[in-house]
C-alpha cells in the first residue's frame, strides 16, 4: 500500500509541476529528488576600476553561470583569452546551460550594482573572465556568496565576496 501511496504521489506531483508550465519547477523538482543543492546564490555584482585599467585601454568582463557540472568543468579550464575565442562556439554547444552577463569596463568607471537574475534555479558555478591585454589566465571562480567586488586591477582583477551583503 505505502508504494502504490509513493507512486500516486509521484505522479501527481509530475503531473501538477508539468501543467504549470515551468521548465524550472521540473528542473527544481527533479533537483529536490536527487538531492541536488544549488551552488550558485549570486544577485550582485559591484565593480571597482583602477584609473590605469588594463593600460587605459577597456575590459570586456564576462559574468558566466554554468547550469551543468560538466559544462563548468570544461569552461573552468580555459584561461580568459582561449575563453573570449571560442566564446560564441561556447555560447552554441552549451545552449541553456549557461548564462553571461557582460560588461565592458573601461579605466576609473564608476558603475552601480549590477542585479544578477538566475535563469534557473541549479547554478552549478560561476566563472568571471576578464578580457585584459597582459599575460595570465584573468580567470576567477566565484563562491556561494550573494553578492561580490571586482576589483579591477591595472593588470589582472580580484574576486571579493561582500562582507554584509545588502537586504
Amino acid at each position: 500500500m505505502r508504494q502504490i501511496t509513493s507512486a500516486l504521489l509521484f505522479t501527481f506531483l509530475s503531473s501538477a509541476l508539468l501543467s504549470c508550465g515551468g521548465g524550472d519547477l521540473m528542473t527544481a523538482f527533479k533537483s529536490a529528488i536527487k538531492m541536488e543543492p544549488t551552488k550558485v546564490w549570486l544577485q550582485k555584482v559591484y565593480f571597482e576600476v583602477d584609473e590605469k585599467l588594463n593600460n587605459d585601454a577597456p575590459v570586456t568582463v564576462d559574468l558566466l553561470i554554468a547550469y551543468e557540472e560538466s559544462v563548468l568543468k570544461e569552461l573552468s579550464k580555459l584561461t580568459a583569452s582561449q575563453y573570449f575565442e571560442k566564446k560564441e562556439q561556447v555560447r552554441r554547444d552549451a545552449g541553456e546551460h549557461i548564462e553571461i552577463y557582460t560588461y565592458e569596463i573601461v579605466p576609473g568607471q564608476t558603475l552601480g550594482p549590477q542585479t544578477i537574475k538566475l535563469n534557473h534555479l541549479t547554478g552549478q558555478g560561476v566563472i568571471v573572465f576578464a578580457r585584459y591585454a597582459t599575460p595570465g589566465d584573468h580567470r576567477q571562480a566565484v563562491g556561494p556568496d550573494r553578492e561580490i567586488t571586482l576589483q579591477m586591477g591595472a593588470k589582472d582583477f580580484k574576486v571579493i565576496p561582500v562582507k554584509n551583503p545588502s537586504e
